[in-house]
């Protein structure tokens, strides 16, 4: 799964900010629960606001997420 969200950022990079996180960390864990996450992988997208644009418990495509702002 790794290589392909590399890709995925590579893509992406900078025009997103994409943050990684270890479910089995601390901080992973408190934010795995304060978003309900109850998948891994889990994929949220959140616009400048905050608020939660996209939820996907799969590797999500370019053009889905490109998709987003059309």
């Amino acid at each position: 799964m790794k290589p392909a969200v590399d890709r995925l950022e590579d893509k992406l990079e900078g025009t997103w900010v994409i943050v990684r996180l270890d479910v089995q960390s601390d901080l992973g864990a408190i934010l795995k629960e304060e978003y309900k996450a109850t998948l891994v992988p889990t994929f949220l997208v959140f616009d400048v606001k905050g608020e939660e644009l996209m939820r996907v418990n799969r590797i999500p495509t370019y053009q889905e997420l490109i998709g987003i702002y059309d």
